[in-house]
């Protein structure tokens, strides 16, 4: 059952009560949160109140946190970075919380999960057509679940799909590591067809997981309070500092371009890389700057903060390089280093090693965490 459909007192009911244990040596204290209509009320034992927030701002001062060892956590910041109270919570308490805040209404959940689900239907239908690269189970196992998106959307299908994301992604790059290359083959490498879809899913796979997070509805809670008081930053540093990751990135893979390009010319003894090694990796480096670049000036140009799609730019910008770095090592022979160059995406298929997928999941999991936390920090400057 979703988040907004919790069951909750009515706003003007009797009063709601939550206990907590907090952490360190002080397991038989009881602290309380009552959740009274529209005000939220922290008080230490002795009913001492220790701080109350507005339902509309309560999400402000409220993080949900959780580790192997510690559990499930949640911390009221009093001043942020200064004082504040946490302590262990259970699955149930942290529901109850949430639910207790300003939430979307289920029309509004419902377009999104649509809108998520006519995606996966496309990228299934994707798989369908291009079945002589990619699986055409994975575009089977994504229609279906795009369908069931569309016909009966809940918010609860955002873990379905985030895991069928990852899973068929995988499937894909795994398939772009067996899959042979015709001799001769110079233009055009087909098993960059599942690298680059698999890639694309396991990056929204994990966008999509991300949606279920305690934390993601405190933004939304936060999002809806902003709407409301028409609050919005004129201007972003972590846009413009994404942007200017791309930019950087976009220069970075000219540059490589201009070496793939530069070795192909030769030397007295002849080329230094064969067509068959260099003419794939020359025109995807020349693409991905032509894209990172353009990202970065799409960025920069934009009059309002553009957060999903710095996001996102990010995101690919990251496991591009990522896969690019592995391939890379992978790729690189002391007798001929140059040719690594040539090799980082195209021949190599030890380039794209397990390894690299389990990095590439990782690093794009913190991303995504620093990235929340920056937003979250910056649109709290704007509030003040």
């Amino acid at each position: 059952m979703g988040i907004a459909q919790q069951a909750m007192p009515p706003r003007h009911a009797a009063p709601f009560f939550l206990q907590f244990r907090p952490r360190g040596g002080y397991h038989n204290e009881i602290w309380t949160v009552r959740l009274d209509g529209d005000l939220l009320t922290l008080m230490k034992p002795g009913d001492k109140h220790v701080m109350q927030l507005h339902r509309e701002e309560a999400a402000r001062y409220l993080k949900f946190s959780y580790d192997l060892i510690g559990g499930r956590t949640i911390t009221f910041h009093v001043i942020e970075g200064l004082k504040s109270y946490s302590f262990p919570c259970t699955k149930v308490q942290m529901l109850k919380l949430v639910a207790w805040m300003p939430h979307k209404e289920h029309t509004e959940i419902a377009k999104e999960v649509r809108f998520s689900g006519v995606a996966i239907l496309l990228f299934g239908a994707l798989h369908l057509l291009l079945s002589g690269n990619v699986w055409f189970g994975w575009g089977i196992a994504l229609v279906a679940i795009g369908l069931s998106g569309i016909c009966a959307p809940k918010r609860g299908l955002y873990g379905s799909n985030g895991a069928l994301l990852l899973v068929a992604g995988l499937g894909d790059l795994v398939a772009s590591t067996a899959y042979t290359v015709t001799p001769g083959s110079t233009l055009f490498d087909p098993s960059l067809i599942p690298m680059a879809v698999g890639l694309t899913l396991v990056v929204w796979g994990i966008h999509q997981l991300s949606m279920l997070g305690p934390n993601q509805l405190l933004r939304t809670a936060r999002a809806i309070r902003d709407r409301r008081a028409k609050v919005a930053p004129v201007e972003s540093k972590v846009v413009r500092q994404v942007a200017l990751w791309n930019l950087v990135g976009g220069v970075g893979f000219a540059g490589c371009a201009l070496l793939v390009w530069a070795y192909q010319r030769g030397s007295t003894d002849g080329p230094l890389i064969t067509s068959a090694e260099w003419t794939p990796d020359l025109a995807i480096f020349t693409g991905l700057a032509f894209v990172s670049i353009l990202s970065a000036v799409a960025l920069f140009l934009r009059s309002r903060p553009a957060y999903f799609e710095a996001k996102v730019s990010a995101q690919m910008l990251l496991a591009i390089i990522i896969l690019a770095l592995w391939g890379f090592a992978a790729s690189y022979m002391a007798e001929r280093p140059l040719t690594a160059f040539g090799n980082t995406f195209s021949l190599d298929r030890a380039a794209y090693a397990p390894v690299a997928w389990v990095l590439l999941i990782l690093w794009v999991s913190v991303f995504n965490r620093w990235y929340s936390q920056a937003v979250d920090r910056e649109l709290e400057e704007s509030r003040d």
